[in-house]
């Protein structure tokens, strides 16, 4: 992954402080994806995490006391079967540079399993779990954005296996559309078994 020295360090100080005040997440968006495919830029930075009112109270302590937040541009983003919480900091204030980060607040059940499937990466001391293939791909299942869904293609057709068993149990459970997930598959002539 490409990533400018403001994002880097914001994400390191994020990372750190949501681990020493046990928030429980897992790191999705650009960041997870260029784990399973080829790297690309991103500008932001997306957390799986379960929003409960105590938990986001704690968040937005930690974010109020580790950087310069946009307060009028906090907005929740509703999806399918999660949303999105939009928080937009200044980094620098000098040059104005502003990094979104978004908390993707997924049901307490569903993180549950997310962290268990989570990959773990050392970063500077720092044990950080990533969203799984699966994972990954569940929260695009419903995305008509072109970004996403190539994603979703790339993500299938890199190394090492996909479990659609998995996808298929909670894409049932949260009603989610899995079309592009089969035209991919399908495109790709591969076989992966049962449509889900």
């Amino acid at each position: 992954m490409q990533l400018d020295n403001t994002l880097y360090e914001t994400f390191k100080k994020l990372t750190q402080e949501l681990i020493k005040n046990k928030i429980k997440f897992s790191v999705a968006g650009a960041f997870a994806v260029s784990l399973y495919t080829q790297p690309r830029a991103t500008s932001d930075i997306d957390l799986a995490t379960f929003l409960g009112k105590k938990i986001k109270d704690k968040v937005a302590s930690i974010m109020e006391r580790n950087f310069e937040l946009l307060p009028k541009e906090q907005e929740i983003i509703p999806m399918r079967f999660y949303e999105i919480w939009r928080n937009i900091i200044i980094n620098d204030i000098s040059k104005k540079t502003i990094v979104p980060i978004d908390f993707i607040s997924i049901p307490d059940d569903y993180l549950s399993s997310v962290l268990k499937k989570s990959i773990i990466l050392q970063i500077d001391k720092l044990n950080i779990p990533f969203l799984s293939k699966e994972d990954l791909i569940i929260m695009k299942l419903d995305s008509t954005r072109a970004k996403d869904i190539d994603d979703i293609e790339q993500i299938v057709k890199g190394p090492g296996k996909v479990d659609y068993d998995y996808i298929k149990t909670w894409a049932k459970k949260y009603s989610l559309h899995t079309k592009n997930l089969e035209k991919i598959r399908k495109n790709l002539k591969m076989d992966f078994g049962p449509e889900l």
